[in-house]
């Protein structure tokens, strides 16, 4: 499946960063959220909403 993201926003919380992301592509289409938690200068979960 081809895609093409981008991020429409950032809102950051003590280590834990929701990234607003636009998907535009051959099947979904429409924005949803990734959220973030950081651990240091690492990612130490995604969840994709």
């Amino acid at each position: 499946m081809k895609s093409n993201l981008s991020v429409v926003g950032i809102t950051p919380t003590e280590g834990v960063y929701r990234v607003r992301i636009a998907v535009e592509g051959k099947g979904f289409n429409g924005e949803g959220d990734m959220t973030f938690t950081l651990d240091g200068d690492r990612i130490a979960s995604l969840v994709i909403t």
